[in-house]
């Protein structure tokens, strides 16, 4: 089998596959976090920062947030807005080791470039409040409009989505004469 090879992209599907539940919404989470932590061990970000998450909230094991910290730490470093977002939340709120607002906000910084709503949101309140860095009315304008774009692109690629399938369905049917 190729999860016994070491192949850390099928890892991290087979371990979606049993966080998110098969196709009778059986989820396993134990199950989901070994193959997280086999991906995570080789480098694999979207592991690193999943599991990070499940670590963070105890979830297939025990809570342990220096551990989720840590994994946190290494899909930042390669990029993952995900795991920049929940690494400066976490430097933020003092999880898992030191609050630091600087560290939070520099994070957060990394995710919003990347146009990660929940970035976007919590360095924008950061920017309001004048955490990690001084007041910036301005970028808190800037920060919020991205926000509301990203969620308006977001929300027309949803609906657009929507409307094709609905089309799409309709077709078929009124070419089998059900509609």
């Amino acid at each position: 089998m190729a999860t016994d090879y070491g192949d850390p992209d099928l890892q991290v599907r087979i371990g979606h596959m049993y966080y998110m539940g098969n196709k009778d919404g059986i989820k396993n989470h134990v199950q989901a976090r070994r193959y997280y932590q086999l991906a995570a061990a080789q480098g694999n970000a979207e592991a690193q920062a999943t599991l990070g998450q499940m670590l963070s909230r105890g979830e297939g094991g025990p809570r342990d947030l220096v551990e989720a910290r840590r994994m946190n730490t290494l899909a930042a470093a390669q990029g993952h807005a995900v795991a920049q977002t929940f690494l400066g939340i976490m430097y933020y709120q003092g999880d898992g080791g030191a609050q630091d607002f600087v560290e939070a906000r520099r994070q957060l910084g990394l995710a919003a470039a990347q146009d990660h709503a929940e970035a976007l949101a919590w360095l924008g309140t950061m920017h309001y409040r004048g955490e990690g860095g001084p007041n910036d009315y301005v970028e808190v304008l800037t920060l919020t409009l991205t926000l509301t774009l990203t969620l308006t692109l977001t929300l027309t690629l949803t609906l657009t989505l929507t409307l094709t399938l609905t089309l799409t369905l309709t077709l078929t049917l009124t070419r089998r004469g059900r509609c």
